[in-house]
Formats: structure tokens, C-alpha cells, sequence
């Protein structure tokens, strides 16, 4: 659509497009993107200067270091072609360096480095890879299939990017650390996590797992996922509170709700009171819990005769009580405003943002507090209203992805997708899920479909009562199988090529050994990877690996698992390469019960011998007192009428003015006697006095009757009243503007009106007449400044 439009609009006898682009990034095919348009224009177009259809070539990378473009090369010179990939990876296609990075002179760098490539094997009672075709034909969307992961494998691989980046991060045995170029400074700093991505082929499975391993390992992490957020605990947490709120007759939310830090039910609790009895629903049990003072002779015979105890008994009072005060307050408040109450009430919202991510958890909650304020702007109202709104929000996949709250430089590891890193630079990137296999889902359709091959039908012999592919099938099978497989070829390509310092390459694979033999085998005959393999291949690793496995820095891969290395290739290429295992990643990760909580690390503390190298300090903090603290009391903006006051002596009724901000409702017109009506009060004077001087013409003002004139109009004009007409003096205004003052203020060129106007004053020259203040608070106002303000 786009080429047709482009041509419509372009010259064709004298060529005036103008095209950049770069064949082997075009990753958006399931956009119904085609890159043989742009390869057609390639192939055509020349180099020779003068001509109509011009090719410049573009050849320099000026974004990574030679350690990445020289990797970047090596891989694709092996594997990219016209067949698979759809051009020929050639000395034209290659990356060539033009990016200059300054030298380094401290011994205890590590500028860039070797790019890395970590395997670790998947557990072996776990099949991540079996899908039932069936299902995923019945049940899977187009473009949103993902392989079944178990979580077990993808936790194992998140540990180890874990570790990667802690490593990367410290100090290592040499006493050297990883630095990266920062432009801010015009020098190199160690690696910070801001300086780190993690790039995933799909993010929707496995990005959740990965930033929650990587977050309880102390590593601040953010998932640019796009979906999830009704999936957060902390949304899920208290959408189920508002649920039981409306209706507590609902088991899951409830025993959700008592189970979460908001009311703190432990399982023990929570068996004390279904014990009681089996039948009834749960909300029943709890509030016979709540009132339970011994069993009766008249009790149910299905009853346990089981007692709870005595802090499960209250923990269910509280909780019925509070219970009670929400559904009272929901009555009379909007849902937005009930909402944030509850964030409060409960202290649901501070407790998140003491969790890993808080800040994240905290704009979750921010953000449905907004979705309720928007909701409060349609005409349905209550609680009930609002979260059917929410369940037809998921029911419909209107998922949206959880707030964004970083900003550029906030210091955490990112997790994206790919495609979502298109067009962006970071100095560490991690190319995390290499052994997740590709996205076959387009095969397993009864009917194949291709833009230029047609239709490709299931056959079907209804005498025999089978199906089977027809051969039109088969041959569309194949084409699409090819155009796949090339765009994940140029999907890895803008993976390896975000890298601007240094490239790290992990995946996960079900035998190492059995691996490493498979994707050596035969390359040692073979100067580049057989396109045999190429197309055999299920996931990245089996393009990559055989490439570096003929590398010389790579021998010891193929010595750990037996295998002679006699077949090294000589390359510019720096390589290493690291084979990890479960023992490896699970040593550090310590267990739930291993974890000891604020409460038992509160009990161990001797509170009789406290550490004197602390001690102190803590006291002095915590006892310090704010030398302006008399200040804090004090307005920042103040207006001359308020000074007058403070001045006569007014204080008390000035701070009640300007602190308590009394509100002062005006009666209904409708319940006003006649002399409330005829009544002006002081404030209305005022107000219309400088709405006269705000629309007087003051081309007109020469004499009293001029001005009364005026003011006859404004009437007639709506804009004031008969009677609020007989409280303007005109003879005032004339004398006004027979004054020196207004004399120059009718000869100014530019007149600005009801213009709001500050100063500052020095805070001692106001407050200096209260009695109340000492002298120490006097020397203090002698630097203290407050804002005056008027209007004219």
C-alpha cells in the first residue's frame, strides 16, 4: 500500500524519492512488510554518479566497538544469504567500524571485551517444547503464539542472566572491572544496570519471570512488556478487596484479600476457619469464627468441633469490622475517591512501594485510581459498576501494560522485545531465550496462505475419512517456512547489532553434551555452515552455534564434553564461552524459609546494648529538631490586606484565614428573606468595583458623567446590575483619574489590567510585631523572605 502510494505521488520520468534503508533490519513481514521491494531497487539501481537510480552504498557502523562488529560479522557471514536471508551477506553488506571510541589508560579497565555466549541445560523432567497442535490451532491467536514454557526452565536461565550481569558488574579476580564510555563525562565509569538490556525474541512469557528473578536477586529491573497489568499482585490485591466490599458471598477474592498484608490471614488461619464447617460458603464461616465462643449442643452435626485460635478469632472481628466501615464509606464516596481511601485506610500503597520495584507498584495503583476517575466521568456509579467494567476490561484482552515510571537514566536493567529495541543503542545487550524455538504456528493451518502463491488447501478423502497436506500445501509450506526463517535471521541481526560496547549471547538447551556434539558435526569439512543446516535449524542457537564452534576461542566448549577442537578457524572475532548448570545458580538463591522477616530480626536486637557506633548518630538524627521550623508556619505568598491585619494585631483571625481556609456556603436564593437578597456584602463590593475598572473605556473617563454614562452601559449590557450600579462612585473614578497616577496610567502605550503582581519582602519586616516570637526566631527571619502579592 505504501509503494503504491509513493509511486502515485512520485515523478516517474525524472526520479525524486529518496530512500535509507537497510534490507537486512526489515523484521515487520507480519506487518505485511515486503523486502523484496526494496531488494527489487537494489538489484536495479547502480552506483555510477549521475544516474537516475543512484545506489549509495552506506558502509561504516558508527555505533560498536570493533569487538561487536567483528562478531556481528563472523555469525552472519556463515549463515545469511540470497536463499535464507534473502541477500548475500558480502564484503558490501558487511559492517565496517566507524565508531571511535577514546583509549583507556587505567590497567584496572576492561573496555569491551570478548563477546560471550552462556548455555545452561534445561531440566530434563521438564519438556518446555511439547505443545498440543490441537489446542493451539483451536485456541491460539495468529501472531500472539508463544511455545508452552515451563517456568522452572525459564527461572534457570533468568538466575544465569543473574549472575552474568552481577559478574559484569564486580570487580574480578585481577582487580579489574567492566567500563563503559559515557559521553556525559568524556570518559569511561564502570557499568552501571542502566547501561544493560536484555532483548527477548517474545517478551509476554518470559519477561515477567525473568525481572521478578532478576529483582529478588537484587538487580532493579524493568519488563517493557505491553500486557500484565491486571496480572500484577498488586492490582489483582485490590481489585479482589473492592469485589468482596460489593459482595463478601465470593470464596476466591475474600480468601485472596485475607491472605494479602492487608489483614494478614496465614494458611493455619485460614484451615481454623473452613474447619468449622464444610458446607457453608466462606464469608458465613468467618463470621461465625468472629463470634465464636464455645460450640453449642444445637450446632450442626456437619460441624467440626474444632477450635481456632484465639488470634485467628480476632484477626476475623478486625477484619469484619473494617469490612463494615468500607462498605459504609463506599455509599457516599466516589469510586475514585474510595479507592485512594482504601490505598490509606489499609496502607496497601506504602506497603508495595517497600517491595522490590515499589516505585512500579506504586503507578500500577496510581493508575487504576485514574481509571476510576475517568470512570466516574460516565453515568454509571458504585463499586459494582466499576469492577464489571474492569471484568469486561480483561474478558475483552483490553490488558494494557503496567505504568511507565522510568525515566532516560533511571539505573535499571531493561527487558525488551526485539522489535522494540529497532532504532535504539545500548552499551551492554544481553540476547537472553536464544534456544526458544520458532514460532512454527503458521504451518499447523488447514489452509496455508501466500501473497503470491495463492492458497495452498488440507486434502481431504472423505471415502478413507483422513486428511493429508495436497502438494500446492507442501510447496506453500516450504516458501513460507524460507521467508520465516529469514526474517528471524534479520530479527537476530538488529538484536547483535543494538550492542555499542559489548554483546552477551545466553540460551537454554535440553543436553548441553549431546548439544555441542550435534552442531559440530561436519563442520570441520565446510568453510561456512551448509544451507542444509540452516534451514534445519529451530532456534537461534543452532545458527549460532555451529559458527563459533569452529572458533579458536571456543576449544574448550568441545574439550568439556570430549570432543577434539582440530577444526579452529581463524578469525578477527574475540569469543568466550561459558557452560553453566543448576548448582551453579541455586546456590546463592535462598529459600523462603532461609529468609528471616523484620519481625524476628527485631527480636534478636538487644535493645539494652546498643551498637555504639551507631547509636549516636541514630539518636541525634532522630531527635534533631529544624532550626526553621517557625518559618514552616508561616505563609509563602501573603496579600497587603492580610499584612494590615498581621500588623493590627490580628493574628489569630489572620492564621484561621489563611490556614483553616473556612468555607462559607451562600444560602439558596430560595430560602433567603427579601433583605438576604437586597444585601451586598462587602466582598461583592469589591468585585464589582474592579470589574468596572476592568471594562472602563479610559478613552472616556474626562469628566463625571462620562464615567456614569459608562456605567449606565454596562447595565444596559448585562454586565452589572441596576443595584450593583448604585454602589460605583463615578466622582471616585473621576478623581482616580485626575490624580498624577491615573494621568499616567491613561498615557501608557500598554495597560495591563487585573494583573497579579509579587514582591519580596523581607519576612522580618512583617511578622516583627508579633509578641510571640523570641529572639533567636527574630534572627532567623533577618535571611527569611516572603512572597507579597496584589493585583492592579
Amino acid at each position: 500500500m505504501q509503494e503504491v502510494l509513493l509511486k502515485a505521488v512520485a515523478n516517474t520520468e525524472t526520479p525524486n524519492r529518496f530512500m535509507v534503508g537497510d534490507v537486512k533490519q526489515s523484521i515487520y513481514r507480519f506487518r505485511q512488510a515486503k523486502p523484496e521491494l526494496f531488494l527489487q531497487k537494489y538489484n536495479n539501481y547502480n552506483d555510477k554518479k549521475g544516474s537516475s537510480h543512484r545506489k549509495i552504498m552506506l558502509y561504516k557502523n558508527f555505533r560498536s566497538r570493533e569487538e561487536v562488529v567483528d562478531a556481528v560479522n563472523y555469525i552472519f557471514e556463515n549463515i545469511m544469504n540470497e536463499n535464507i536471508g534473502e541477500i548475500e551477506y558480502t564484503e558490501k553488506e558487511r559492517l565496517n567500524l566507524g565508531a571511535n571510541f577514546n583509549v583507556d589508560t587505567d590497567e584496572k579497565s576492561i573496555i569491551g571485551g570478548a563477546t560471550e555466549i552462556h548455555l545452561i541445560q534445561k531440566d530434563n523432567k521438564l519438556d518446555d517444547d511439547i505443545i498440543n497442535d490441537k489446542d493451539d490451532r483451536i485456541n491460539n491467536k495468529e501472531n500472539e503464539i508463544e511455545e508452552e514454557e515451563k517456568l522452572d526452565n525459564i527461572q534457570l536461565e533468568a538466575r544465569m542472566v543473574g549472575n552474568i550481569i552481577k559478574d559484569l558488574m564486580k570487580v574480578n579476580e585481577d582487580g579489574k572491572i567492566q567500563k563503559v564510555y559515557d559521553k556525559g563525562i568524556d570518559g569511561y565509569r564502570p557499568v552501571e544496570f542502566r547501561d544493560i538490556v536484555i532483548l527477548l525474541r517474545a517478551t509476554s512469557a518470559w519477561a515477567p519471570v525473568f525481572a521478578d528473578e532478576l529483582m529478588n536477586m537484587d538487580i532493579p529491573t524493568y519488563a517493557d512488556v505491553g500486557v500484565g497489568y491486571f496480572d500484577t499482585i498488586e492490582i489483582k490485591t485490590i481489585l479482589s478487596l473492592l469485589q468482596i466490599i460489593d459482595n463478601p458471598m465470593q470464596d476466591i477474592p475474600l480468601i485472596s484479600v485475607l491472605k494479602s498484608p492487608i489483614f494478614g490471614f496465614t494458611p493455619e488461619d485460614l484451615i481454623d476457619i473452613r474447619v468449622q464447617s464444610k458446607d457453608k460458603i466462606f464469608y458465613e464461616v468467618l463470621k461465625s469464627t468472629a463470634e465464636y465462643d464455645g460450640f453449642t449442643d444445637s450446632q450442626n452435626e456437619n460441624e467440626s468441633e474444632f477450635i481456632p485460635s484465639e488470634e485467628c478469632i480476632n484477626k476475623s472481628k478486625d477484619f469484619l469490622i473494617k469490612l463494615k466501615e468500607f462498605k459504609e464509606k463506599s455509599m457516599y464516596m466516589s469510586t475514585d475517591e474510595f479507592i485512594w481511601y482504601l490505598y490509606t485506610r489499609t496502607g496497601y500503597y506504602a506497603y508495595v512501594g517497600a517491595l522490590p520495584g515499589g516505585s512500579q507498584r506504586q503507578a500500577n495503583l496510581k493508575v487504576l485510581f485514574e481509571r476510576a476517575k475517568q470512570f466516574e466521568e460516565t453515568s454509571l456509579k458504585g463499586i459494582f459498576n466499576f469492577v464489571n467494567f474492569i471484568e469486561k476490561l480483561k474478558k475483552s484482552s483490553s490488558d494494557m501494560g503496567s505504568a511507565k515510571t522510568l525515566g532516560e537514566n533511571a539505573n535499571v536493567v531493561r527487558i525488551m522485545s526485539i522489535h522494540k529495541s529497532k532504532g535504539l543503542e545500548f552499551p551492554v545487550v544481553i540476547c537472553s531465550a536464544m534456544g526458544k524455538n520458532f514460532n512454527t504456528q503458521d504451518f499447523k493451518k488447514s489452509i496455508l496462505y501466500h501473497h503470491n502463491l495463492g492458497y495452498g488447501p488440507q486434502f481431504v478423502d472423505y471415502e478413507r475419512r483422513i486428511s493429508f497436506p495436497s502438494i500446492a500445501k507442501e510447496a506453500l509450506k516450504s516458501k513460507i517456512n524460507i521467508e520465516n526463517l529469514s526474517e528471524e535471521m534479520r530479527v537476530l541481526y538488529v538484536a547483535f547489532t543494538r550492542a555499542k560496547e559489548k554483546l552477551i549471547i545466553t540460551g537454554s538447551t535440553r543436553n548441553i553434551q549431546d548439544s555441542i556434539k550435534r552442531w559440530s558435526n561436519g563442520i570441520e569439512s565446510l568453510d561456512t555452515i551448509s544451507q542444509y543446516e540452516i534451514l534445519k535449524g529451530k532456534n537461534f542457537l543452532d545458527w549460532i552455534m555451529p559458527c563459533v564452534l569452529r572458533h579458536r576461542d571456543l576449544s574448550n566448549l568441545l574439550e568439556e564434553v570430549g570432543l577434539d577442537a582440530v577444526f579452529n578457524v581463524e578469525h578477527n572475532s574475540k569469543w568466550y564461552g561459558k557452560l553453566w548448570n543448576k548448582n551453579d545458580i541455586l546456590v546463592e538463591k535462598k529459600s523462603d524459609e532461609e529468609k528471616e522477616s523484620i519481625e524476628e530480626i527485631l527480636e534478636k536486637i538487644d535493645v539494652n546494648n546498643p551498637d555504639s557506633d551507631y547509636y549516636g548518630e541514630i539518636e541525634e538524627k532522630l531527635n534533631y529538631i529544624y532550626p526553621y521550623e517557625f518559618s514552616t508556619r508561616k505563609p509563602a505568598t501573603i496579600s497587603v490586606t492580610e499584612i494590615k491585619k498581621i500588623q493590627n494585631n490580628y493574628e489569630e483571625e489572620l492564621i484561621n484565614t489563611i490556614f483553616e481556609q473556612k468555607v462559607i456556603l451562600k444560602k439558596p436564593l430560595f430560602i433567603q428573606n427579601e433583605e438576604e437578597r437586597e444585601k451586598i456584602s462587602g466582598t461583592e463590593r469589591g468585585t464589582i468595583v474592579h470589574l468596572v475598572m476592568e471594562v472602563l473605556d479610559l478613552k472616556n473617563v474626562s469628566s463625571v458623567n462620562d464615567i456614569k454614562s459608562q456605567i449606565r452601559g454596562f447595565v444596559s449590557k448585562g454586565i452589572i446590575t441596576e443595584k450593583q450600579a448604585s454602589i460605583v462612585n463615578p466622582y471616585k473614578i473621576y478623581k482616580f483619574f485626575a490624580s498624577n497616577i491615573g494621568k499616567r496610567m491613561l498615557n501608557a502605550e500598554i495597560i495591563n489590567r487585573e494583573k497579579s503582581i509579587y514582591a519580596q519582602v523581607n519576612m522580618k519586616d512583617i511578622y516583627i510585631y508579633e509578641k510571640l516570637i523570641n529572639n533567636d526566631d527574630k534572627k532567623l527571619y533577618d535571611n527569611e523572605s516572603v512572597m507579597l502579592r496584589g493585583y492592579s
